[in-house]
């Protein structure tokens, strides 16, 4: 991070504070003494703020009142412009109000606070001093940044420049060198909602970044569904922690929340959660985020810095966003055990099927990435208005036919969305085999839609089923049926990943290898 402090001498200890790591923002160092009085370094990327605008920024994280322009004094440290101004902390608690004198200073688009805490304001002063007296910024070139993220796109969304931008959840982030962007690997229970996703690997946390508009609903209709989702995945607390953050130009407030626990599930399974939801333009935006197991204070700080760097987008930018990004080419790829993504189509090995995507605003969702797969076998979606398909696969006992099958899983599917009325079930066709076809419609969370189960005909005690859903307009049950259309059942076997008389060939990764002459031959190894 480019610079070097020294530990005062004692009674002065070295403290932990928020981990040596947090990402794009840091809590890097911090020492304290007997009486309770606390200096510390921290540390943030600075981006294109002024030196202005990056001391009210560390005033905020540090629950600092942002200084007043007068209070703002010029000062040199390590040859740097800097400012340094007293404030007084915004206690979250039930603690006497703490005092604090901070120096900030920035070089090489990084960011840093020298702060000194005290109860009385009478002592920052002097305490200041002593840190700043130790405080050291190394030579320009001695220390590495982290570089941004490869520019990637995908259906409605992609990351520029370390930039990530979704057209439909209509959000635009700073990823930071903590952060990255991953796939949700939820499969939908009814519409797909518009998701934006990022990792820590390093952290082990998850941020979830959801949209859904409220098309003539409230915003209390909204907000009720939201919360309604939350409690079928999570157990909110016996003593509910609310959390103020700041997020795009605002603040949300998230409350814990507690992983529900399946049949099996360890102690060490178990997952915290912060849910919460904010109101944006016509959208209500969701945020859910997944901490690790263990307690890692690093954790809180990378994730309020990811929130600040959060802005939600208006109408007009996301329109032109979605112009921008449906001319780009297809670029999803996936290479899973019997099974890859790769030009539009999503290709099962094991069972020789082939699904096409009817544009590239699609997207599948291979099996090989569902955290929770069970019989699916793939998904595919359109985040643009939430219409999906997902096919899985059934086994049959001896004495089942066509319609037993049929009606077993209509049952199910009943039960996932109750109170909808069923069409009279129809011969169809999926992907060339004759098959059952059944239509309910309904409304969830105040949206009409449509869902669709078509199963196929017994073979070999395997049966597929298909369950679509749509809402009930033309425009996304056209959407629909052309997902449908899209899948075929191919009559010989698939080849995947093998050996060729002439070499190697590899139709998932999209590469085929020729023995060179002379004492050469073609090995497959694990990798």
């Amino acid at each position: 991070l480019g610079f070097r402090v020294e530990r005062p001498p004692p009674p002065w200890e070295h403290r932990e504070w928020n981990g040596n790591w947090a990402g794009p923002l840091q809590a890097v160092v911090a020492f304290a003494d007997p009486t309770g009085a606390l200096l510390s370094v921290h540390a943030r990327d600075a981006g294109d703020r002024t030196l202005e605008e990056c001391a009210e920024d560390i005033a905020r994280y540090l629950h600092l009142a942002v200084p007043a322009p007068g209070d703002v004094q010029p000062l040199e440290v390590s040859g740097e412009p800097g400012l340094s101004f007293p404030s007084t902390g915004d206690a979250q608690d039930d603690s006497r109000p703490y005092h604090a004198a901070v120096v900030v200073t920035r070089k090489e688009g990084v960011c840093y606070a020298l702060a000194a805490f005290a109860d009385g304001k009478e002592r920052t002063p002097k305490l200041s001093r002593i840190l700043l007296e130790r405080f050291r910024l190394l030579p320009e070139g001695d220390f590495r940044r982290a570089r941004p993220p490869l520019d990637v796109g995908g259906p409605g969304w992609r990351t520029r420049g370390g930039v990530a931008e979704h057209a439909f959840v209509g959000a635009r982030i700073h990823l930071g060198p903590a952060w990255r962007l991953a796939l949700d690997p939820r499969i939908p229970t009814g519409m797909a909602l518009p998701s934006l996703n990022l990792e820590s690997r390093f952290l082990g946390a998850t941020l979830r970044i959801q949209a859904v508009a409220l098309e003539g609903r409230t915003w209390e209709q909204v907000e009720a569904a939201a919360m309604a989702a939350f409690r079928a995945l999570y157990i909110p607390p016996e003593k509910e922690t609310r959390i103020r953050y700041a997020v795009a130009g605002g603040t949300a407030t998230l409350s814990w929340w507690t992983a529900r626990r399946r049949p099996g599930d360890g102690g060490e399974r178990r997952r915290f959660v912060l849910c919460g939801t904010m109101r944006g333009q016509e959208r209500l935006v969701i945020l859910e985020i997944q901490h690790p197991r263990a307690r890692d204070p690093r954790v809180p700080v990378a994730i309020a810095d990811a929130l600040e760097r959060l802005r939600i987008l208006d109408a007009l930018e996301r329109t032109a966003l979605v112009q921008e990004l449906s001319g780009r080419p297809d670029e999803q790829a996936f290479v899973g055990e019997g099974e890859f993504v790769r030009g539009g189509a999503w290709t099962s090995t094991a069972h020789r099927i082939v699904w096409r995507k009817p544009s590239p605003l699609w997207s599948f969702l291979p099996r090989g990435m569902m955290s929770e797969p069970g019989e699916t076998l793939a998904v595919l979606q359109t985040e643009e208005d939430g219409t999906n398909a997902r096919l899985a696969h059934v086994e049959t006992l001896p004495s089942d036919t066509k319609g037993t099958v049929h009606q077993r899983v209509l049952e199910v599917f009943r039960v996932l969305f109750p109170g909808m009325s069923a069409s009279k079930t129809v011969a169809s066709s999926l992907g060339s085999r004759d098959s059952l076809r059944t239509d309910l419609q309904g409304s969830l969370d105040g949206i009409p839609l449509r869902v669709t189960l078509i199963t196929t005909v017994p073979v070999s005690r395997t049966v597929y089923a298909l369950v679509g859903v749509s809402r009930t307009e033309a425009p996304s049950v056209a959407a629909l049926d052309a997902a449908i259309r899209g899948l075929r059942f191919q009559v010989d076997a698939i080849p995947g990943a093998r050996r060729t008389p002439r070499g190697w060939e590899d139709p998932g990764h999209g590469f085929r290898v020729l023995v060179p002459p002379g004492p050469f031959r073609a090995e497959a190894r694990p990798v």
